[in-house]
């Protein structure tokens, strides 16, 4: 599978630049995004938003929902220093405090 390549080569960069604990944290939330998007290269910011408004309307807590766009901007963070894509989808992306 693609992902899993995809996966390993996210998890290593994130290794060098954060702790292990915020690496594990943040490997775990873009697996599960990566399940729900499985060709994250057409992610798209409406995309990102719909899931983001799911979310929400399923009761998930602010804070939790920060967690994960973190994770998510780190994953396409990664992608673009690794040129697999040109444009961030959701560098500009925050959550909303309601």
């Amino acid at each position: 599978m693609k992902n899993i390549k995809l996966i390993q080569k996210v998890e290593s960069e994130l290794e060098g630049r954060l702790s292990q604990s915020t690496v594990s944290t943040y490997m775990y939330s873009i697996k599960r995004f990566l399940n729900r998007y499985p060709r994250p290269k057409k992610v798209t910011l409406s995309m990102v938003e719909g899931y983001f408004l799911t979310l929400k309307l399923n009761g998930k807590s602010v804070s939790y929902r920060n967690t994960l766009l973190a994770s998510i901007k780190a994953l396409y963070d990664v992608l673009i220093e690794l040129n697999e894509i040109k444009e961030h989808p959701c560098s500009n992306f925050t959550i909303d405090e309601n």
